[in-house]
């Protein structure tokens, strides 16, 4: 699905997300089109974008484009819990442990051992008190679990974009 080499993303739709990709391609793609724009208002992102498709082992996965001005800054890819939640938080976390876990397979299946296995403080649910981070020549990549928004996802960042972004708007 990620590409260790290139950064490249391939969706099991068979769309692909590069480094390279502009705002302006991906909302005139059909995934672009069909995306659901989730305007942020702190600057200097201008916009990320939520989509779903179809992914291993029969799971619907988002995915988060962020944009700044035309420049693909990062992604943000998770399961779509929704089949999977109950009524009950003991459920919801039962879940999340899952999808982490599958995050982190992922991950070790695209681009090999972590360059870091990092435990995080303030958790103790076995299976969500870490997050795995790897450093590559393009970018960096990290799977964790969001206490505050209670989501397990993996995060791609492209190169140096994001202090770029930063810099622009000063």
């Amino acid at each position: 699905m990620i590409d260790a080499d290139t950064g490249n993303l391939h969706l099991p739709n068979g769309f692909v997300i590069t480094p390279t990709l502009t705002l302006d391609a991906f909302r005139h793609s059909r995934f672009g089109r069909e995306a659901k724009p989730n305007y942020v208002t702190n600057e200097p992102w201008n916009c990320w974008y939520n989509f779903v498709v179809p992914a291993p082992d029969a799971k619907p996965m988002t995915f988060g484009p962020s944009f700044h001005e035309q420049m693909l800054v990062s992604l943000t890819l998770r399961i779509d819990t929704s089949f999977a939640l109950e009524d009950s938080m003991e459920a919801g976390l039962e879940a999340e442990v899952r999808i982490k876990a599958f995050h982190d397979n992922l991950l070790r299946q695209d681009l090999g051992e972590p360059t870091l296995v990092k435990k995080d403080t303030g958790e103790d649910t076995p299976g969500l008190d870490y997050s795995v981070y790897y450093e590559l020549s393009w970018g960096k990549v990290h799977s964790t679990f969001d206490y505050g928004g209670g989501d397990a996802y993996i995060s791609i960042e492209y190169a140096d974009r994001r202090e770029q972004a930063r810099t622009d708007k000063q």
